[in-house]
């Protein structure tokens, strides 16, 4: 491999670490933002559910056009994009301007992170996973050191919210030049095997197995969201502790990376793992309505940590098995699930805390929780015949 492919992999480390520091810094920065612009928790809710309203949107009209146009040059255009949400939310004057900026950030936020996945895939083929997992920990870590940074920039010298779009942006300047010197592979456009039996393939179609996986998805990328981003208004608003959601944030993220790298391990395991991790989650937000120690409080999180990292690629994961021959609508249509779930939770559980408060707001993810258990054991009926977890392939 060439000089110039070789930096491919590096510069896209860069790119999800950048991303990861935003996630991460977002979630521990959000009930400031609020406080400065003097809004409601429905419209702090608001302003999440517009980048995840973008990360479900742009993907679905930049993705075929990545083939066409060249990767390389829509991610160029998409951290463009980024950089461009980004100082715009720095330099907002009130509420509507931040509103714009972070739907201008979501659309080069998805269109970056998708489309930076598939090209390691044309320029890694089959050893593309590993390399995908390596910057999906780079994301993770950013998530981790978002929260952490943007707190002692704060504590150490005096900075607000803002640093947390500031990080990422000067990420991204830096890895322009980088990026626009890299060589990227062409897609690689492989035939079907000759004779092979297409009739074998599930035929794409609206069904119950894609119904329950979407529906998976959804709640999944919700309560993921819902746990993190309305950490530090659980934390000040109901339980009165400041200055500690940066810890509590870190912890979550840290047992994700730890979590997703076990079960990349045991990736075989994936749909017996994926019922463990529902379960566990429900559980976990449940016992949110009780505690008030911050000690347990962390504990709990690091534990929902731990259950909510092998979720998202064991679905894709058996989305992709049970649609051979048809991965790439199947995994625009669950990314697409992704982006409704981030948008439409975060609006959810902004009318929810108005209504009935933090701690019942987690109670009632627990019980959304608790129907993504009810669809995955409905999925594996019927993929199986009875209720019994169908044999890994």
């Amino acid at each position: 491999m060439k000089n110039k492919e070789k930096m491919l992999f590096p510069v896209v480390c860069v790119l999800l670490l950048g991303l990861g520091v935003e996630t991460g810094g977002f979630q521990l920065s959000v009930l400031q933002m609020a406080k400065e612009f003097r809004i409601s928790t429905s419209s702090m809710g608001l302003m999440i559910g517009a980048q995840y309203g973008a990360i479900m949107l742009m993907p679905l009209i930049f993705g075929k056009c990545s083939d066409r146009w060249g990767k390389k040059y829509v991610i160029l255009g998409a951290m463009l994009v980024f950089l461009a949400g980004c100082l715009l939310i720095i330099a907002a004057p009130g509420y509507g301007a931040v509103l714009a900026g972070i739907f201008v950030l979501g659309s080069g936020y998805s269109v970056c992170e998708s489309t930076a996945t598939a090209v390691l895939t044309d320029q890694f083929a089959q050893k593309a996973g590993g390399y995908i997992s390596l910057t999906q920990s780079c994301f993770s870590l950013g998530a981790v050191a978002g929260p952490l940074l943007v707190d002692y920039g704060i504590r150490r010298f005096g900075m607000d919210w803002r640093l947390t779009f500031l990080m990422p942006a000067g990420l991204y300047a830096c890895m322009l030049i980088p990026l626009l010197f890299t060589k990227v592979r062409p897609l690689r456009r492989e035939a079907a095997p000759a004779g092979e039996n297409k009739n074998k393939e599930r035929r794409f179609r609206p069904d119950l197995v894609m119904g329950c996986l979407i529906f998976a998805m959804v709640i999944y990328v919700g309560i993921e969201n819902g746990t993190g981003y309305f950490a530090d208004t659980f934390l000040e608003l109901d339980l009165q502790i400041t200055g500690k959601a940066s810890g509590v944030i870190a912890a979550f993220w840290s047992a994700m990376i730890l979590s997703r790298i076990v079960s990349g391990i045991l990736y075989r395991l994936k749909r017996k793992l994926l019922l463990i991790c529902y379960t566990g989650s429900m559980m976990l937000l449940a016992g949110l309505y009780f505690v008030s120690d911050l000690s347990v409080v962390t504990l709990m999180f690091f534990l929902m940590g731990i259950f909510y990292g092998p979720v998202w690629p064991a679905l894709m994961g058996i989305a992709a098995e049970e649609y051979p021959g048809r991965t790439g609508a199947v995994t625009g249509l669950m990314a697409s699930a992704c982006g409704a779930g981030g948008a439409l939770f975060p609006v959810l559980m902004g009318w929810s805390l108005q209504l009935f408060g933090v701690r019942t707001s987690y109670l009632l993810m627990a019980a959304l929780a608790g129907l993504a258990v009810a669809a995955i054991l409905m999925l594996y009926r019927y993929l199986r015949g009875d209720w019994h977890i169908p044999s890994e392939k």
